[in-house]
């Protein structure tokens, strides 16, 4: 081999597969995994604090709704749920578009002729987790209007909107 011819030249060779060249590259970036878990939280939790106050936003703006719907005989569970199946249907509907728009991204790109992220392709499985995590993230952000709207006092949030 090419490493046996140079071995004992002032210029020694090492051969190694590509995948193995990367994985040492990677390896010199020390932990490279626990950074990149770490930006993933910081950044579900900016998204949370934002859905969130999206959500509590449009639940205030429907308070006169709701308190009609108590009005007609709607439980404070069922105004929980529905609140709720708001709040992660939005959502849902958010990560299936972030979905389909990485799936086209990167199947649009050729990340791989370019030799930048060799072997990438956007997986069912991880499709699939992206989008358990945008309902998580809606049914999360919707327990506290749910919870308002449950709570809300009919007589004195029906005397405030009319």
């Amino acid at each position: 081999t090419i490493d046996e011819h140079y071995e004992n030249s002032r210029y020694a060779t090492r051969t190694e597969t590509e995948r193995a060249f990367q994985a040492g590259l990677v390896s010199m970036y020390g932990n490279v995994g626990l950074l990149m878990n770490a930006v993933g939280i910081a950044v579900f939790f900016a998204i949370l604090l934002v859905a969130a106050n999206a959500m509590m936003m449009a639940a205030r703006e429907r308070t006169g709704e709701v308190a009609v719907l108590k009005t007609l005989g709607f439980s404070d569970r069922l105004l929980f749920g529905l609140v709720l199946a708001e709040a992660a249907t939005i959502t849902a509907i958010g990560g299936l578009l972030g979905v389909i728009g990485a799936k086209l991204l990167f199947e649009g790109t050729n990340f791989q002729g370019a030799g930048l992220l060799p072997g990438f392709e956007v997986k069912l499985s991880t499709a699939m987790v992206g989008m358990a995590i945008a309902i998580v993230l809606g049914v999360i952000s919707g327990l506290v209007p749910a919870w308002q709207a449950a709570r809300l006092p009919v007589a004195g949030t029906l005397r405030r909107v009319a």
